[in-house]
């Protein structure tokens, strides 16, 4: 029986394409999951041109980005406030 490998990355922002962009090829045997509440990544600069009027804000889709794949939408919350004492289990 093979070893499964499992990663798990809260967030989808930039962060979160910046890990997914640096793991590269995956074994076959490497499971990655990447949880996020939003559907879109915000593009910080555009936010400007919404405040003054000359564009909207654009956000692209997470379903656009290296994330899409792997996306499970949710939230991880610990009652306490705190960092969860456990993470989730994330079933497919």
């Amino acid at each position: 029986m093979a070893d499964n490998k499992y990663i798990v990355i809260i967030g989808a922002g930039w962060a979160g394409q910046g890990v997914i962009h640096g793991l590269g090829e995956l074994p076959a045997n490497a499971k990655v999951t990447v949880v996020d509440a939003a559907s879109a990544l915000p593009v910080g600069a555009t936010w400007q041109y919404e405040l003054e009027g000359r564009a909207a804000a654009v956000a692209v889709p997470f379903a656009d980005t290296l994330v899409a794949p792997h996306l499970k939408k949710g939230t991880v919350h610990d009652r306490a406030g705190g960092m969860p004492r456990r993470a989730p289990r994330l079933d497919h």
